[in-house]
């Protein structure tokens, strides 16, 4: 009777100790869910939250005078396994370093807690869709990656910007308002004045329009950043494309940045994108031989790449693999197994490597010879294109969602390409803009990948 008595006992005081395991003690993992530290255009900081598992509940505190953590963000993410989180200026320490502790709490209830410091987030870059139209705080983290007065084009009276919520959006959510953002009212930009055109051809007159999300002008430059369909399209005159379409080298073999570091810091850069596809040690190694044998690490792919006319990487016995080259006159030119005289010769300062060509003399294009890019033919993924109308006048496409290299060259034809160059893609796919009034770089879709290199735009 009395072991009787005692088994009973004994399986109570385990199903008390069950249960105070499951249900008080949190159960902490820290290996499926990955927060990670974004910097953004304004001195808001951003962080990115992504799981396995779909998200359930996220809380922010923020450490007050007392040392106490106090609770200033709540959401609870619908169906999501990725959530973006803005800490807005207001909170960070002007002189000192601010900590916060992130709380997530995923579907089966496990939960992961962070604590991070302001002023040891990252330097990388989240963008928002709808960047801020109050008048920027005047506290400066060092988180915020600022440019220099030198870099910031002088804003003229023909600019028109789009005033938005202040909430930093995930381009692909952002028609579904969180419970920290308050929806963003229906705005029509006023039209901006048309640059003079004094040579080459006009703004060309596009027949496949869409949401305009940013614009600036002046005499030498006209862009159009629009959302049709999936795409974010950036639509691009410029005056003088001989001096206004380049490369910018993150560091050859040193460095690897974020589109938003490169271009940031750009005197006069408008509008870029991510550039080409590029090793890095540990992963991304490239498979050919003659490659292996040189200096790769932290470097873009190609058998010959070049920036600003000096030759990084000339490999002999190889000819040029899907490469792009910028001609003195502004021109985009296809090199598909060329030898590499005659990308010397036509006088080419920066090559992009990736492809394959999408669209060529304003027909879809197949790929004969070289195919770095064969495999990707056939499935949806993150893309970035470069495509040329005319003389003066580009786009920049960008994929809000995945998308098969087939539709992208189906699109291009709508927006009348005689060109479009299909670049790197994925988690470096990445559409960069200068605000006109604020003089910083905002991501309209973003990517907070270092990369090799970018091209971009520049104001005269």
């Amino acid at each position: 009777m009395k072991k009787e008595k005692y088994s009973i006992y004994k399986r109570i005081f385990i199903s008390i100790i069950t249960f105070i395991i499951l249900t008080v003690i949190p159960i902490v993992s820290k290996a499926t869910v990955s927060i990670e530290e974004i910097d953004t255009q304004s001195t808001d900081v951003s962080v990115k939250i992504t799981s396995d598992k779909k998200l359930k509940n996220i809380c922010i505190y923020t450490k007050d005078a007392s040392g106490k953590y106090v609770l200033f963000y709540k959401s609870t993410p619908n169906n999501t396994t990725e959530k973006v989180c803005t800490i807005s200026s207001s909170r960070l320490s002007k002189e000192n370093k601010t900590t916060f502790k992130i709380v997530v709490t995923e579907e089966d209830n496990v939960r992961t807690e962070v604590e991070l410091v302001a002023d040891e987030l990252s330097e990388t870059v989240l963008p928002s869709s709808t960047p801020s139209a109050s008048p920027t705080p005047s506290v400066s983290p060092s988180v915020s990656v600022t440019p220099s007065a030198s870099t910031t084009p002088t804003p003229t009276p023909s600019v028109t910007v789009t005033p938005s919520t202040s909430a930093t959006v995930s381009p692909s959510t952002s028609n579904v308002p969180t419970a920290s953002q308050t929806p963003v009212p229906t705005v029509t930009p006023e039209p901006s004045v048309t640059p003079v055109v004094q040579s080459g051809k006009p703004i060309y007159n596009y027949d496949r329009t869409g949401t305009v999300l940013k614009k600036y002008s002046n005499d030498s430059i006209n862009v159009s950043v629009e959302k049709i369909s999936k795409y974010y399209v950036a639509k691009i005159w410029v005056k003088n494309p001989e001096l206004q379409v380049k490369k910018k080298e993150a560091g050859w073999g040193k460095n690897l940045l974020t589109v938003n570091t490169m271009l940031n810091s750009t005197p006069n850069a408008i509008i870029g994108c991510n550039g080409s596809g590029f090793y890095r040690s540990g992963s991304w190694e490239p498979r050919e031989s003659a490659i292996k044998k040189t200096a790769w690490n932290k470097t873009t792919e190609g058998y010959l790449v070049m920036s600003n006319g000096i030759i990084r990487r000339k490999i002999n016995g190889q000819k040029c693999n899907a490469l792009l080259g910028i001609l003195p006159s502004g021109k985009l030119k296809y090199y598909e197994n060329n030898k590499y005289s005659d990308v010397i010769n036509d006088g080419v300062k920066d090559t992009f490597t990736f492809g394959p060509t999408l669209i060529k003399d304003g027909k879809k294009y197949t790929q004969a010879v070289g195919k770095p890019r064969q495999s990707y033919n056939g499935s949806a993924a993150k893309r970035t294109a470069i495509g040329q109308i005319d003389e003066n006048n580009y786009v920049i496409i960008v994929t809000a969602s995945a998308a098969k290299l087939t539709e992208m060259a189906n699109f291009g034809l709508t927006l009348d390409c005689n060109f479009l160059y299909n670049l790197d893609g994925g988690g470096s796919s990445t559409l960069w803009f200068r605000n006109a009034k604020s003089g910083k770089g905002t991501q309209v879709k973003s990517s907070s990948r270092g990369v090799g290199d970018a091209l971009y735009f520049t104001s005269l």
